[in-house]
């Protein structure tokens, strides 16, 4: 007896129905198609170093 749930095509029909479903729910990013320029003082951030100040074997 096979699972109800491994039908052949019913997987697929039940994806591409969620698909549709969920395509109306669709938004845009929050930044889509704009140009973002980092700030001045944010460049430096990875070339400094961190002082670790976790005890030894933690």
């Amino acid at each position: 007896m096979t699972a109800p749930f491994l039908v052949a095509g019913q997987v697929v029909a039940d994806h591409a129905a969620w698909q549709a479903d969920a395509v109306t729910y669709a938004t845009q990013p929050l930044l889509s198609a704009r140009n973002v320029t980092e700030p001045p003082w944010f460049a430096g951030i990875g070339q400094r170093a961190i002082r670790d100040t976790a005890p030894a074997g933690r």
